[in-house]
Protein backbone atom coordinates (compact mmCIF):
# COMPACT_ATOMS: atom_id res chain seq x y z
CA UNK A 1 0.00 0.00 0.00
CA UNK A 2 1.10 3.57 -0.73
CA UNK A 3 -0.18 6.04 0.86
CA UNK A 4 -2.05 9.37 -0.69
CA UNK A 5 0.85 11.79 0.49
CA UNK A 6 3.84 9.76 -1.21
CA UNK A 7 1.91 9.96 -4.11
CA UNK A 8 1.34 13.47 -3.73
CA UNK A 9 5.51 13.65 -3.44
CA UNK A 10 6.06 11.76 -6.63
CA UNK A 11 3.44 13.26 -8.67
CA UNK A 12 5.30 16.46 -7.55
CA UNK A 13 8.39 15.05 -8.46
CA UNK A 14 7.69 13.99 -11.84
CA UNK A 15 5.97 17.41 -12.50
CA UNK A 16 9.06 19.39 -11.67
CA UNK A 17 11.07 16.90 -13.56
CA UNK A 18 9.17 16.71 -16.49
CA UNK A 19 8.22 20.73 -16.40
CA UNK A 20 9.10 22.63 -19.54
CA UNK A 21 11.95 19.59 -20.49
CA UNK A 22 10.18 19.05 -23.86
CA UNK A 23 12.44 21.08 -26.37
CA UNK A 24 10.38 20.90 -29.51
CA UNK A 25 6.83 21.54 -28.09
CA UNK A 26 7.58 25.49 -27.65
CA UNK A 27 7.29 25.67 -31.10
CA UNK A 28 4.67 22.76 -31.98
CA UNK A 29 1.09 24.19 -33.22
CA UNK A 30 -1.76 22.72 -30.81
CA UNK A 31 -4.89 20.89 -30.86
CA UNK A 32 -5.99 19.18 -27.79
CA UNK A 33 -9.49 16.95 -28.05
CA UNK A 34 -9.83 14.56 -25.40
CA UNK A 35 -10.41 10.92 -26.23
CA UNK A 36 -10.24 11.81 -30.05
CA UNK A 37 -9.63 8.76 -32.74
CA UNK A 38 -7.97 11.75 -34.58
CA UNK A 39 -7.87 15.54 -34.83
CA UNK A 40 -7.28 18.07 -37.53
CA UNK A 41 -5.17 21.22 -38.21
CA UNK A 42 -6.57 23.16 -40.32
CA UNK A 43 -5.02 25.47 -43.07
CA UNK A 44 -5.95 28.46 -44.45
CA UNK A 45 -4.75 29.77 -47.57
CA UNK A 46 -3.19 33.08 -48.25
CA UNK A 47 -5.35 35.55 -50.40
CA UNK A 48 -3.94 36.91 -53.55
CA UNK A 49 -2.84 40.16 -53.59
CA UNK A 50 -4.61 43.52 -53.92
CA UNK A 51 -2.87 46.07 -55.73
CA UNK A 52 -5.77 47.33 -58.32
CA UNK A 53 -7.16 50.40 -56.52
CA UNK A 54 -10.42 50.76 -55.91
CA UNK A 55 -13.23 52.47 -57.85
CA UNK A 56 -15.43 54.86 -56.11
CA UNK A 57 -18.81 53.76 -56.09
CA UNK A 58 -17.91 50.31 -56.55
CA UNK A 59 -17.71 47.49 -54.18
CA UNK A 60 -15.18 45.09 -53.84
CA UNK A 61 -14.89 41.57 -55.15
CA UNK A 62 -15.41 39.19 -52.35
CA UNK A 63 -12.74 36.12 -52.59
CA UNK A 64 -14.03 32.95 -50.66
CA UNK A 65 -11.49 31.47 -48.34
CA UNK A 66 -9.68 28.65 -49.24
CA UNK A 67 -8.31 25.73 -46.47
CA UNK A 68 -7.31 22.65 -46.26
CA UNK A 69 -7.11 20.45 -43.13
CA UNK A 70 -4.20 17.66 -42.01
CA UNK A 71 -5.25 14.99 -39.77
CA UNK A 72 -3.02 13.42 -36.81
CA UNK A 73 -3.80 9.69 -35.78
CA UNK A 74 -2.89 10.01 -31.64
CA UNK A 75 -0.99 6.78 -30.83
CA UNK A 76 0.09 5.54 -27.28
CA UNK A 77 3.23 6.19 -25.80
CA UNK A 78 4.88 5.19 -22.63
CA UNK A 79 7.61 3.71 -20.07
CA UNK A 80 7.67 1.99 -17.06
CA UNK A 81 9.81 1.22 -13.62
CA UNK A 82 9.30 -1.20 -11.26
CA UNK A 83 10.94 -0.96 -7.62
CA UNK A 84 10.44 -3.56 -4.74
CA UNK A 85 9.13 -2.65 -1.27
CA UNK A 86 12.50 -2.84 0.13
CA UNK A 87 14.16 -0.55 -2.15
CA UNK A 88 11.62 2.06 -0.79
CA UNK A 89 12.53 0.67 3.31
CA UNK A 90 16.26 0.82 2.82
CA UNK A 91 16.03 4.58 1.28
CA UNK A 92 13.35 5.92 3.03
CA UNK A 93 11.21 6.61 0.51
CA UNK A 94 13.77 8.20 -1.65
CA UNK A 95 13.87 5.50 -4.53
CA UNK A 96 9.77 6.47 -4.80
CA UNK A 97 10.56 10.33 -5.62
CA UNK A 98 13.95 8.75 -7.76
CA UNK A 99 11.88 6.76 -10.08
CA UNK A 100 9.17 9.41 -10.72
CA UNK A 101 12.12 11.99 -11.80
CA UNK A 102 13.64 9.09 -13.85
CA UNK A 103 10.27 7.99 -15.48
CA UNK A 104 9.37 12.28 -15.92
CA UNK A 105 12.91 12.67 -17.72
CA UNK A 106 12.15 9.60 -19.69
CA UNK A 107 8.92 10.62 -20.76
CA UNK A 108 10.50 14.23 -21.53
CA UNK A 109 13.24 13.10 -23.47
CA UNK A 110 11.13 10.39 -25.03
CA UNK A 111 8.35 12.93 -26.25
CA UNK A 112 11.25 15.61 -27.65
CA UNK A 113 12.87 12.89 -29.79
CA UNK A 114 9.31 11.57 -31.41
CA UNK A 115 8.96 15.71 -31.84
CA UNK A 116 12.59 16.15 -33.32
CA UNK A 117 11.69 13.09 -35.89
CA UNK A 118 8.81 14.95 -37.38
CA UNK A 119 10.76 17.74 -38.13
CA UNK A 120 12.28 15.61 -40.03
CA UNK A 121 9.61 14.28 -41.99
CA UNK A 122 9.36 16.43 -44.79
CA UNK A 123 9.55 16.61 -48.20
CA UNK A 124 11.41 19.83 -48.70
CA UNK A 125 15.08 18.75 -48.05
CA UNK A 126 18.69 20.48 -49.20
CA UNK A 127 21.67 17.66 -49.25
CA UNK A 128 24.73 18.83 -47.65
CA UNK A 129 26.04 15.68 -46.42
CA UNK A 130 29.17 15.50 -48.38
CA UNK A 131 30.82 18.19 -45.54
CA UNK A 132 29.94 20.17 -42.89
CA UNK A 133 26.88 22.90 -42.35
CA UNK A 134 27.85 26.00 -44.73
CA UNK A 135 26.92 29.49 -45.04
CA UNK A 136 26.07 28.60 -48.33
CA UNK A 137 23.29 25.91 -47.11
CA UNK A 138 22.05 28.06 -44.99
CA UNK A 139 21.46 31.30 -47.46
CA UNK A 140 19.91 29.15 -49.44
CA UNK A 141 17.29 27.47 -47.15
CA UNK A 142 16.98 31.02 -45.76
CA UNK A 143 15.99 31.75 -49.01
CA UNK A 144 13.49 28.75 -49.60
CA UNK A 145 11.53 30.01 -46.31
CA UNK A 146 11.85 33.74 -47.03
CA UNK A 147 10.30 33.36 -51.02
CA UNK A 148 7.41 31.11 -49.59
CA UNK A 149 6.46 34.19 -46.81
CA UNK A 150 6.82 31.29 -44.05
CA UNK A 151 6.28 33.27 -41.01
CA UNK A 152 8.54 33.90 -38.96
CA UNK A 153 9.22 33.84 -35.15
CA UNK A 154 9.68 36.70 -32.58
CA UNK A 155 12.85 38.68 -33.01
CA UNK A 156 11.93 38.68 -37.10
CA UNK A 157 14.19 34.91 -37.72
CA UNK A 158 13.40 31.67 -37.96
CA UNK A 159 14.33 28.49 -36.32
CA UNK A 160 16.96 26.48 -36.93
CA UNK A 161 16.44 23.03 -34.79
CA UNK A 162 20.04 21.07 -34.62
CA UNK A 163 21.88 18.35 -33.16
CA UNK A 164 24.77 20.05 -30.33
CA UNK A 165 27.60 18.27 -32.96
CA UNK A 166 25.87 20.47 -35.69
CA UNK A 167 25.74 23.62 -33.50
CA UNK A 168 28.98 23.53 -32.36
CA UNK A 169 30.06 23.23 -36.41
CA UNK A 170 28.02 26.45 -37.21
CA UNK A 171 29.18 28.42 -33.93
CA UNK A 172 32.44 28.10 -35.41
CA UNK A 173 31.81 30.50 -38.69
CA UNK A 174 32.48 34.12 -39.18
CA UNK A 175 29.62 36.01 -37.83
CA UNK A 176 28.19 33.94 -35.63
CA UNK A 177 26.39 35.65 -32.46
CA UNK A 178 26.42 33.75 -29.37
CA UNK A 179 22.92 34.05 -27.04
CA UNK A 180 24.71 35.62 -24.01
CA UNK A 181 25.45 38.80 -26.99
CA UNK A 182 21.42 39.45 -26.79
CA UNK A 183 19.95 37.77 -24.07
CA UNK A 184 18.83 40.96 -22.48
CA UNK A 185 17.43 42.19 -25.71
CA UNK A 186 14.84 39.45 -26.14
CA UNK A 187 13.08 36.50 -24.45
CA UNK A 188 15.28 33.28 -25.16
CA UNK A 189 14.72 30.20 -26.35
CA UNK A 190 14.48 26.98 -24.08
CA UNK A 191 17.92 25.12 -25.63
CA UNK A 192 19.14 28.68 -27.82
CA UNK A 193 22.14 28.78 -28.36
CA UNK A 194 23.07 31.63 -30.58
CA UNK A 195 21.80 33.13 -33.85
CA UNK A 196 23.25 33.17 -37.55
CA UNK A 197 22.42 33.56 -40.83
CA UNK A 198 18.46 34.55 -39.74
CA UNK A 199 18.39 31.55 -37.74
CA UNK A 200 17.69 31.24 -34.11
CA UNK A 201 19.75 27.94 -33.45
CA UNK A 202 18.45 25.29 -30.95
CA UNK A 203 20.33 22.61 -29.79
CA UNK A 204 18.66 18.90 -29.12
CA UNK A 205 20.12 15.86 -28.44
CA UNK A 206 17.00 14.77 -29.58
CA UNK A 207 17.08 15.23 -33.06
CA UNK A 208 18.07 11.41 -34.48
CA UNK A 209 21.35 11.31 -37.08
CA UNK A 210 22.66 8.40 -39.09
CA UNK A 211 25.58 6.99 -36.80
CA UNK A 212 28.08 6.09 -39.52
CA UNK A 213 31.63 7.14 -40.65
CA UNK A 214 31.15 9.74 -40.90
CA UNK A 215 27.83 10.67 -38.83
CA UNK A 216 24.57 12.22 -40.89
CA UNK A 217 22.71 14.77 -39.68
CA UNK A 218 19.53 16.27 -40.36
CA UNK A 219 18.58 19.48 -39.08
CA UNK A 220 15.37 21.23 -39.27
CA UNK A 221 14.62 24.99 -40.63
CA UNK A 222 11.20 26.16 -39.86
CA UNK A 223 8.97 29.15 -39.46
CA UNK A 224 5.71 28.79 -36.97
CA UNK A 225 2.91 26.59 -37.68
CA UNK A 226 5.85 24.02 -39.45
CA UNK A 227 4.70 21.23 -37.26
CA UNK A 228 1.98 20.35 -34.59
CA UNK A 229 1.65 18.22 -31.39
CA UNK A 230 -2.29 17.21 -30.97
CA UNK A 231 -3.08 15.76 -27.96
CA UNK A 232 -5.83 12.98 -27.08
CA UNK A 233 -4.71 12.17 -23.75
CA UNK A 234 -2.34 14.34 -21.94
CA UNK A 235 1.22 13.16 -21.04
CA UNK A 236 0.72 11.63 -16.80
CA UNK A 237 2.28 9.68 -14.25
CA UNK A 238 0.89 6.41 -13.71
CA UNK A 239 1.40 4.31 -10.78
CA UNK A 240 0.04 0.48 -10.69
CA UNK A 241 -0.03 -2.48 -8.87
CA UNK A 242 1.00 -4.42 -6.91
CA UNK A 243 0.87 -7.87 -8.87
CA UNK A 244 2.68 -9.83 -7.31
CA UNK A 245 1.58 -12.47 -3.69
CA UNK A 246 3.51 -10.60 -1.14
CA UNK A 247 2.66 -6.77 -2.54
CA UNK A 248 6.46 -5.77 -2.44
CA UNK A 249 6.28 -4.80 -6.34
CA UNK A 250 4.83 -1.22 -7.71
CA UNK A 251 5.31 0.01 -11.13
CA UNK A 252 5.67 3.58 -11.67
CA UNK A 253 5.35 4.92 -15.68
CA UNK A 254 4.37 7.50 -17.71
CA UNK A 255 1.83 7.55 -20.08
CA UNK A 256 0.60 9.68 -22.96
CA UNK A 257 -2.12 9.68 -26.03
CA UNK A 258 -0.73 11.85 -29.25
CA UNK A 259 0.88 12.49 -32.45
CA UNK A 260 3.58 14.93 -33.97
CA UNK A 261 3.33 15.82 -37.56
CA UNK A 262 3.91 18.22 -40.02
CA UNK A 263 1.01 20.96 -40.46
CA UNK A 264 2.57 23.45 -43.44
CA UNK A 265 5.23 21.93 -45.25
CA UNK A 266 6.05 25.56 -47.15
CA UNK A 267 7.25 26.48 -43.81
CA UNK A 268 10.08 23.78 -43.41
CA UNK A 269 13.40 22.45 -44.34
CA UNK A 270 15.60 20.01 -44.07
CA UNK A 271 19.33 19.72 -44.41
CA UNK A 272 21.99 16.71 -44.12
CA UNK A 273 25.56 17.36 -42.99
CA UNK A 274 28.36 16.19 -41.61
CA UNK A 275 29.85 17.04 -38.42
CA UNK A 276 33.73 17.90 -37.20
CA UNK A 277 32.25 16.21 -33.69
CA UNK A 278 31.90 12.50 -33.21
CA UNK A 279 28.82 11.99 -31.85
CA UNK A 280 28.87 7.93 -31.60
Amino acid sequence: TISDSAIALMDQAFQVEASDKIVADQFASYRKSIGAKSIDFVKYDKMGYATTPLTDGSDVDSVAMADSKVTFTPLEYGNVVTKTNLASLQSGGKADLGASQVVARNMAESMNRLACTSLQGGSNTKDGSAGNMTDTLLDSVFFELNNKNAERWDGDSYVAMVHPAVAQDVAGLSGWKDVQKYADAMPILRNEVGFYKGFRFISSTGMPFTDASPDIHESAFFGRNAFGKAESQSAEMRITGPYDRLGRMLHIGWYWVGAYGIVDNDSLWSVTSQSSYLTS
